[in-house]
């Protein structure tokens, strides 16, 4: 796909309608998810085909952030690089598969990336690794992420009324101890290209019968530790603008809790570092910038800002790659 920006049209109304009932319930069958909407089963797959054809609106497949955080450590990484090498050294760093997500970004640093691994030390080492093999990079810092409490997984559009919503939502399964990361790991590549894969198809790209397919996938998704859910341009869904906050607040978990219930939210993670927690948040334009801080110094106690950052581009986001626009990359 030629990476030249182009401005996206918002969603008409029924698309918009479509996209978020596909984040609550991304394996729904069309019939429920048409008649939620207010279209036929077939209009509503032929309108997804069309979005996921033009790279507009894509399922995501993603281990959880927070069943993963007694093995798994992740930092955020902050990079100035040098004039003119942004681009470059994003799009280079967003080609390691435990890079989950990299911005461009205004400010003194001009890269944030999110990586992950197995242990703390493994997560430094590798940040090392990442940074020294961009010769354009100047200078690096990173902190450690504590506790996620909202991930890009998480957040849904809000177009459909609350008994839309319940019409989509099933009774979670009782939850089982947690499911190992092998597991979680041969389902996230068994549905990379498609969340709604048949169970007799899982089945086949898993090895294993057709019920353990489905017994896998339901004891995954009831133990929080894989994401199912729908991603869409930010652009199209009319939310172009996204701002990173790194802030200092007095009691960090309750603190995150309220602020990851806020509309426009799609990050919130407590941070070991100068500032205590991380929030990245969208919005129509940045004139609505000022409104959100305001709400949260009202309601969230000691909430004191240190640096706020524009993010230019999104690079990489749920471990999927866009283009300047923000659209997907088709998968290779």
């Amino acid at each position: 796909m030629p990476d030249d920006f182009r401005l996206l049209d918002v969603m008409p109304e029924t698309d918009l309608a479509l996209v978020h009932a596909l984040q609550i319930s991304p394996r729904a069958p069309w019939i429920r998810i048409g008649s939620t909407i207010g279209v036929d089963a077939a209009t509503a797959a032929r309108r997804w085909d069309r979005l996921c054809r033009e790279n507009i609106a894509w399922f995501t497949v993603r281990p959880s952030a927070r069943s993963l955080t007694p093995t798994t450590d992740a930092a955020i990484v902050r990079l100035q690089v040098a004039p003119g090498t942004a681009v470059s050294c994003a799009l280079a760093i967003a080609q390691h598969s435990d890079v989950i997500a990299v911005d461009l970004v205004s400010g003194s640093h001009h890269v944030v990336f999110v990586v992950a691994g197995h242990g703390i030390e493994s997560v430094r080492s590798r940040i090392t690794q990442l940074v020294s093999g961009e010769a354009d990079v100047v200078a690096s810092n990173y902190d450690f992420l504590a506790q996620v409490h909202r991930e890009d997984a998480q957040w849904t559009l809000r177009v459909l009324s609350e008994t839309q919503k319940r019409g989509l939502t099933t009774p979670p399964s009782p939850a089982t101890r947690d499911v190992p990361a092998a597991t979680v790991h041969a389902l996230v590549t068994a549905l990379r290209e498609d969340a709604r894969l048949s169970y007799a198809a899982l089945a086949e790209r898993l090895d294993t019968s057709e019920a353990t397919a489905r017994r896998m996938l339901s004891q995954a998704l009831a133990a929080d530790g894989l994401h199912l859910g729908c991603d869409v341009a930010a652009q199209s869904v009319g939310l172009g603008r996204s701002v990173l906050i790194h802030a200092n607040v007095d009691n960090t978990l309750e603190s995150a809790r309220v602020v990851a219930r806020q509309p426009g939210v799609v990050r919130c993670a407590e941070v070991v570092g100068a500032a205590n927690m991380m929030v990245m948040a969208r919005f129509a334009t940045l004139a609505h910038l000022a409104e959100f801080e305001s709400e949260l110094h009202q309601t969230i106690p000691g909430w004191r800002t240190l640096d706020r950052q524009t993010i230019t581009r999104a690079v990489k986001r749920q471990g999927r790659l866009l283009d300047s626009s923000g659209r997907a990359v088709p998968l290779s």
